[in-house]
């Protein structure tokens, strides 16, 4: 009687949380994304909330689906509108799709039900890039999702240190349960590494970098976050204790700044600045400031470092690798593998987010996805006739591409990004600024499918 009373709350919280999005996109709605954003980040954290109300935690329950069922919805107006994206992105997204559902039905074969739930959350996010190629290239709409990400990370950010101070027992109840402990800490207050509603705290990491290279890229992204927001990011990604993150972050903004131009240059340099300054000066007054000195300290001694030079050692690994073609399927390493109830799931997982490409996927699988990454960052980076700004040279949306297509190959090195919270600011950010190929027509509201308020919106485009 008490478990089904659990699994009637359980499925009531999935479907409050996820009818909404169905819901948007059924009627297409322009808040789609936005609402995909804030469930996206906050639904890890009902799952612990359901766990800890219900005195147990569960390895895997179907609050576990709520990211992937409302981002599920983006295949409604995908399909609607599947013949708007130009031929060249389908073609480089298929490459992307097909070794992605290869490695999601070697997962399910291989590793039950674990392999589904991951092998979701790498396809599902993918959809973004297609809905944002789909969608009618309205530069205000464009900016306005990826603001509402950017103020999802902050609020992310700020949970993360109140649970840095608090350690809330419902998600040290999920830390100890899930055997995060090994490699976050104690489950005290200030005794272990961030999570905040992330599974891990190097995802929780790169999705605060990525969300801070949006900040950087444009003033109006940020909306009411602002610098304020960016400075709580950023020290909220320092006490993650992440090497990796940091150095994606640098190379993010690096690019940033090469391939801005005119004044969006200066004005990330402006953002880089004063950012940079304020946490100079105020990281020797923050909690946690002797943990991140001496990571940071660590930078002089590579040699000594097991975690670099686990790294090193991988490259014997990746012969392994190649012997293998046909890959383990998700669910074969990382968190999904130790909760496996299955004997099937090896934990395959390596320090390096190449390698576990390549056991998951196999070796052809895995130079398919590569390429087809690398084929819509091209597109994306590349001015495009949809765009007024393209005689001027690259829009923030272009550099945006560029700067988060440097950051996933940076991050590899260490995390495969291509799913989770982190993939959805991938694709999100490589499909803005592709949109449809009838997006001509709609900028100048002469389009007999759309809406009026979008030909409106089209006209009145900002992004600065």
């Amino acid at each position: 009687m008490l478990a089904d009373a659990n699994f009637s709350m359980e499925l009531f919280l999935l479907l409050a949380m996820v009818l909404p999005a169905w819901v948007m996109a059924s009627i297409d709605a322009p808040a789609l994304v936005p609402c995909l954003s804030a469930v996206g980040a906050l639904g890890p954290e009902i799952r612990r909330l359901n766990d800890w109300g219900g005195g147990y935690y569960q390895s895997v329950t179907i609050l576990s689906l709520i990211p992937s069922a409302a981002t599920g919805s983006l295949l409604i107006p995908v399909l609607r509108h599947l013949s708007r994206i130009p031929a060249e992105t389908r073609k480089s997204a298929v490459m992307v799709l097909m070794p992605l559902c290869y490695g999601t039905m070697m997962g399910v074969l291989l590793n039950g039900l674990g392999g589904l739930v991951e092998g979701l959350g790498f396809v599902l996010p993918f959809l973004f890039a297609f809905y944002a190629a789909s969608q009618p290239y309205v530069e205000s709409h464009r900016s306005r999702w990826l603001r509402t990400y950017f103020l999802v990370s902050v609020v992310v950010a700020l949970y993360g240190w109140y649970q840095y101070f608090t350690a809330p027992p419902w998600d040290m109840l999920w830390m100890m349960g899930s055997r995060m402990y090994t490699s976050v800490g104690k489950p005290e207050p200030m005794a272990f590494r961030p999570f905040s509603t992330l599974g891990a705290p190097l995802a929780l990491g790169m999705f605060l970098a990525m969300a801070l290279v949006i900040g950087i890229c444009s003033r109006k992204w940020r909306g009411l976050g602002g610098i304020l927001g960016m400075f709580i990011m950023s020290t909220c990604l320092l006490i993650s204790l992440d090497r990796t993150v940091w150095i994606v972050l640098a190379a993010a903004v690096a690019t940033l700044t090469l391939f801005s131009k005119g004044k969006y240059r200066w004005m990330s340099i402006g953002a880089i600045t004063i950012l940079s300054t304020a946490v100079y000066l105020l990281l020797p007054l923050l909690p946690g400031a002797d943990a991140v000195n001496a990571r940071m300290a660590s930078f002089a001694n590579l040699n000594n470092d097991a975690s670099t030079q686990a790294r090193v050692g991988i490259l014997g690994t990746l012969v392994y690798a190649a012997t293998d073609p046909l890959g383990h399927g998700f669910g074969s390493n990382g968190v999904s593998a130790k909760l496996a109830d299955t004997n099937a799931a090896v934990n395959m997982g390596s320090d390096s987010g190449f390698l576990d490409v390549c056991t998951t996927l196999g070796m052809p699988m895995t130079l398919m996805v590569t390429i087809g990454v690398i084929r819509l960052a091209r597109q994306a980076i590349k001015p495009s006739a949809v765009s007024e700004s393209d005689a001027k040279g690259r829009t923030p949306f272009n550099v945006l591409a560029a700067a988060m297509t440097v950051a996933w190959l940076v991050s590899m090195l260490s995390y495969d990004t291509l799913g989770g919270a982190g993939g959805v600011l991938l694709w999100l950010s490589i499909g803005c600024p592709i949109g449809c190929k009838t997006a001509s027509r709609i900028e100048s509201g002469r389009s007999s499918y759309m809406p009026r308020e979008f030909a409106r919106s089209a006209r009145l485009s900002e992004y600065s």
